[in-house]
């Protein structure tokens, strides 16, 4: 899994094979939540600090979903990409 960490250390985020996202407290140590919206492997996840609460995630769907860490919701979703291969 391909995974980041928030600016605080609190939240880990992890990519999945399975086209979800997992969200973790506290370095793994329990679930809180998923984020479902690609229809393929997620390849990358990544947390701005100059965009707060949010997410963007790429994946092997061909698409990146924008993600609002507050409400879980997605915001955009850019793609389908005209790209030979995974979107990193």
């Amino acid at each position: 899994a391909i995974c980041a960490m928030d600016d605080r250390d609190s939240l880990l985020v992890a990519a999945s094979f399975d086209g979800t996202i997992g969200l973790f407290s506290q370095y793994g140590q329990k679930k809180e939540s998923s984020l479902v919206g690609h229809r393929d492997r997620v390849n990358c996840v990544s947390l701005r600090r100059e965009i707060p609460q949010r997410l963007f995630a790429a994946a092997s769907d061909m698409t990146v979903i924008e993600w609002d860490m507050e409400t879980k919701q997605q915001l955009s979703r850019f793609g389908q990409f005209d790209h030979d291969g995974w979107l990193w």
